[in-house]
């Protein structure tokens, strides 16, 4: 019979782990890189799945079949009860339009494709993720998707090398899969961290540490109690030094991952042979992170939706006080799903299954799947039918009115001239004696409505629109140029920068949410570079508005008025003082005119005598952030109301 050596400080790893995800997820400051603590699990399975597979295959136990039925048994029971519990909770607290998007994620959740799903639907650091009940599940698919695989190649490894050469083997998969991260992770870092093929080399890694613990010349230095202590305390050190160090702007994975995973790996060797007698016995083998460890998977399931339905339901930050509360919260479902639900179904002593346990394993996991897919199908009909509008019968904005008014920003942007067609002469006037380029991140269309709006009819220009950076994967300057690993973007730029473009453009409205904050430089290098181009061109800067925590559009279906989405607790950001930001002296440097919205838009200069709504009721943005296109109009406007020659500067 194949014997998996139990490690008591594996459990401990994973307390670790899940902890600093849970506090990260809570908002504590001091764990801003909290979200290390999935890496260590990514290792952790390498290092036991590997494990576990080889060990059965010595002994002639290992077969496919049972394999990926005992991880449905193992994953799925506990899985498919946070997901019914969550879509219960969300249907009495999520609003249709929300509640359409979660039932998508419901069912890329319930078949493993989590990851994939919330890739495509925008980045790990949007400010929309912490309203998706279900983000989180993003790394079970990337797990899931690992046991899928592995197994297969590890049955090709034992079948071509001998034992003697799997440390090099691991040792090649692991250094090739991560230059293939570090590669992406320039180009697409969203791709880099949710995507299973850049997750690789750190399931690899795990895989590494078993192969060096099982070499016949590993223990002789292991179970040197000082070697052990010291792989311990650089291990744990690089842990938390990891969690404290990093935050939401640290590029990752990029080469920072570096410093969790080889972190993990130590720990995993000094809790090998001679890991009884290291310092993990304080840290990670004691009883109460031994205990945690053990409904970790549990309390990783539930933390999130908790979290999230929470602050969906309150709408404000979260104080110490509700930090506390939702952590007890946490461990308390996580050990009832643990003990009620998750034990019920597996238990670590099912190394060996008998014919009888065989077959009803099978019929478990079959009926397991068959529960998955019906439910499927109920979340489906939720999010074909716009979130089921009829759990809420006094909606100001319908899920089609949110959807419509988001998409309603680009109505007129879509129309207009682009720098990829200036060539056009049926979009493009190219003989207008006023030729204006916008530019900017995601508030580029604002910038658009916002000029389009105020002065293109009276003073006959040409708006250009540069289409947004915000697809300009790996945009840097390289040498002289500008580039991009976009092949759209990148023709953007060489258009921008060649042919004498820049020498026919007149304007430039720099348009950004937050135009002054630090990480546009980038976008203040690429403008001065257009200056440098052509010193000629006038840059005109648009400001800032507000942030709100929520959604507007969540917030006037909530109270029925838009004057809430400016109420200071609903409020996250107010561009009132855009002189304290990092870069306002770089950019105003260059800039010519200084559009300020708070000052057009707000009255006495506080954030909730600021206009939130057009005269006919249309909502200052429907997310948290990007203006509506009738709200934009409306204050371009009164801008050329109060400044018509602002192109005769």
């Amino acid at each position: 019979m194949a014997t998996i050596k139990y490690r008591k400080d594996i459990d401990g790893l994973r307390a670790l782990a899940v902890i600093l995800v849970i506090l990260f997820h809570l908002s504590f400051s001091s764990v801003s890189g909290g979200y290390i603590g999935v890496d260590v699990f990514f290792i952790i399975s390498g290092f036991l799945i590997t494990s576990i597979i080889i060990k059965k295959c010595s002994n002639s136990q290992f077969t496919l079949t049972d394999f990926y039925l005992n991880r449905i048994r193992r994953l799925f029971p506990a899985l498919y009860t946070v997901i019914l519990l969550t879509f219960l909770f969300s249907f009495f607290i999520l609003q249709p339009y929300d509640f359409t998007s979660f039932s998508k994620s419901t069912i890329a959740a319930l078949f493993s494709f989590s990851n994939i799903t919330f890739y495509l639907e925008s980045g790990y650091w949007d400010t929309v993720s912490e309203l998706k009940p279900l983000l989180h599940t993003w790394s079970l698919g990337v797990e899931e998707q690992f046991y899928l695989i592995w197994p297969i190649f590890l049955l090709f490894l034992l079948s071509k090398f001998k034992r003697e050469s799997w440390c090099i083997v691991f040792i090649f998969i692991t250094t090739l899969f991560f230059a293939l991260t570090f590669y992406i992770s320039q180009l697409d870092l969203s791709a880099a961290f949710y995507l299973f093929p850049f997750r690789i080399f750190q399931f690899s890694a795990g895989a590494l540490i078993f192969a060096v613990l099982n070499a016949k010349y590993a223990n002789k230095y292991i179970e040197k109690i000082a070697f052990s202590n010291c792989l311990f305390i650089i291990g744990i050190t690089l842990i938390l030094y990891s969690s404290m160090a990093f935050d939401g702007d640290t590029k990752y994975p990029n080469v920072a991952v570096l410093l969790p995973t080889l972190g993990t790996l130590f720990l995993l060797l000094a809790g090998g042979a001679g890991g009884k007698y290291s310092f993990s016995r304080i840290i990670l083998t004691n009883s109460f992170s031994v205990w945690v460890g053990r409904i970790s998977y549990s309390l990783y399931l539930v933390h999130w939706p908790i979290i999230v339905l929470y602050k969906y339901q309150t709408g404000t930050a979260l104080t110490s006080f509700e930090k506390v509360y939702l952590l007890i919260a946490t461990f308390m479902g996580g050990a009832l799903l643990h003990y009620l639900v998750e034990k019920r179904f597996y238990s670590r002593n099912m190394s060996t299954i008998k014919q009888s346990q065989g077959t009803s394993i099978r019929k478990f996991s079959l009926i397991t799947l068959s529960i998955g897919l019906f439910f499927s199908v109920i979340a489906g009909h939720a999010a074909l039918n716009n979130g089921w509008e009829f759990r809420f019968q006094s909606l100001k904005l319908t899920a089609a009115d949110i959807q419509n008014g988001k998409q309603d920003r680009f109505s007129e942007y879509r129309k207009a001239c682009q720098i990829n067609n200036y060539n056009d002469s049926l979009k493009c006037d190219r003989k207008s004696p006023t030729q204006v380029l916008v530019l900017g991140n995601s508030h580029e269309p604002d910038g658009f409505n916002f000029i389009n709006a105020g002065y293109q009819k009276e003073h006959n220009l040409n708006i250009i629109n540069f289409g947004t950076i915000n697809l300009c994967k790996g945009l840097k300057k390289a040498g002289s140029i500008w580039v991009s690993t976009n092949s759209n973007c990148q023709k953007r730029l060489v258009n921008l920068f060649g042919h004498q473009f820049l020498d026919s453009i007149d304007y430039v409205v720099y348009s950004a949410n937050r135009p002054f904050a630090a990480n546009k430089i980038l976008l203040f290098n690429l403008l001065n570079d257009i200056k440098l181009k052509n010193d000629a061109i006038k840059i005109i800067t648009i400001g800032g508005y507000i942030n709100t925590k929520l959604p507007c559009s969540k917030i006037l279906n909530d109270t029925g008025s838009t004057t809430d989405c400016t109420n200071i607790d609903n409020v996250s950001y107010f561009a009132h003082s855009p002189s304290k930001q990092p870069s306002y002296k770089k950019i105003m440097g260059i800039t010519h005119h200084f559009i300020d919205r708070v000052s057009l838009l707000c009255r006495e200069g506080n954030v909730e005598s600021c206009f939130n709504r057009t005269e006919d009721g249309v909502p200052m943005f429907y997310d948290q952030h990007h203006l509506s296109r009738g709200f934009a109009e409306m204050a371009g406007k009164m801008y050329a109301n109060k400044y018509p020659y602002l192109f005769d500067l």
